[in-house]
């Protein structure tokens, strides 16, 4: 019992000698339960120190937590854009592949048609071309008509909008049209990776009819995910743009990610939260989206007012320093305390104990003191 541990700091000593008892009390009085007088035994006993409020630079953790998130420029469809007979597949989800790497293969009548218009546009071209030269020179002798020549010119332009037109379809499919000839035409076309990134699903198999909207591979950048956060209303004014983050995963808690926040939502949901987006700065292949993750991010504080957090005591729910009112007596003082952090408390009312004394160790003690006599 509590009674019992502060009976043996205020010993008495009785000593009975021939029917007589003679009591020595070293203990102080003491006015009410607030104020404790002790004695030196007691004070050197106790080890007790003093110290004075302190000015100092604290930086606040808020936990927070969340999911992995992709933005949707980083999440990519692939599919064949004109459509065709899936030939060859090489990838399998989880598979990191490069940016322009032949990720499949699709085979179709249609794109030996493409380079059979291709050339003869380009023939055509030609041929146009030529013409154009002729006309310009029996103009050139008075034995053409502007008209004629006209006619050739538009002849000219269209064959050329023509050949541009098919090329621009060819490189769609990865056929290089200054490779296309009458002996190298190809039924097979190539498709490649849009990004440098992950598959993430499969969509197709080797002998499945392509439409164009049909998709072959989902793909993601893992380079650009993010953290979306849910932040508690009475901390949201605390953030600020690139803050840093550290966060991890329940399942390796020591494997450590960087991050700084980019994005707020403004959007209060119903039960008080808002989200943060944070940019992870370290990514690897253990960061999936839908990863739930728990997050600190540190608040940097102006200068504030703390004791060593030792000092502070708890009675009946509220927070207490003693103070120093002269020597050997002290007094119980009610603190409004902040975050702790460090092995200090920040004082929310520090003007009650401006240059005041406040018992560093040995506060606990006195407080035990102070209550045990008032009972």
């Amino acid at each position: 019992m509590i009674k019992s541990l502060v009976f043996l700091c205020l010993s008495t000593l009785v000593i009975a000698c021939g029917g007589k008892v003679a009591t020595t009390q070293e203990v102080g009085d003491v006015s009410d339960g607030s104020v404790a007088v002790l004695t030196e035994a007691q004070f050197k006993a106790a080890l007790i120190s003093t110290d004075t409020l302190k000015k100092r630079s604290m930086a606040r953790k808020i936990k927070l937590n969340g999911f992995v998130e992709v933005p949707p420029q980083s999440l990519v469809s692939v599919s064949a854009p004109l459509g065709g007979f899936v030939k060859t597949l090489k990838l399998v989800p989880g598979m990191y592949v490069k940016k322009d790497d032949i990720i499949a293969t699709v085979e179709d009548l249609q794109f030996i048609q493409l380079q059979q218009d291709y050339l003869t546009a380009q023939s055509k071209w030609r041929f146009a071309e030529i013409e154009l030269d002729r006309q310009k020179q029996l103009l050139h002798h008075e034995a053409g008509s502007d008209k004629a020549l006209q006619q050739v010119q538009s002849e000219v332009d269209l064959q050329r909008i023509t050949m541009m037109a098919l090329a621009e379809k060819l490189r769609l499919i990865h056929i290089n049209p200054q490779q296309v000839s009458e002996s190298n035409m190809t039924r097979v076309a190539a498709i490649k990776s849009p990004i440098t990134g992950l598959v993430t699903q499969v969509h197709a198999n080797v002998g499945k009819f392509l439409s164009p909207s049909d998709l072959i591979y989902s793909m993601m950048n893992p380079n650009d995910i993010y953290l979306a956060l849910r932040v508690f209303e009475k901390d949201v004014s605390l953030l600020a743009f690139n803050q840093k983050i550290t966060a991890y995963s329940n399942a390796n808690p020591a494997k450590k990610y960087q991050g700084t926040v980019s994005l707020f939502s403004g959007v209060m949901q119903s039960d008080g939260t808002s989200t943060v987006h944070c940019r992870i700065i370290n990514p690897d292949k253990e960061i999936r989206p839908g990863l739930y993750m728990n997050a600190e991010l540190e608040v940097e504080n102006p200068t504030v007012d703390v004791v060593p957090e030792k000092s502070v005591v708890s009675f009946e729910g509220k927070d207490y320093l003693v103070v120093e009112d002269k020597r050997l007596q002290y007094r119980l003082v009610e603190v409004e305390t902040g975050f702790r952090q460090g092995g200090f408390a920040t004082v929310l009312n520090a003007q009650q104990f401006e240059n005041r004394s406040i018992v560093a160790n040995g506060a606990y003690t006195i407080l035990m003191k102070m209550k045990n006599k008032e009972e």
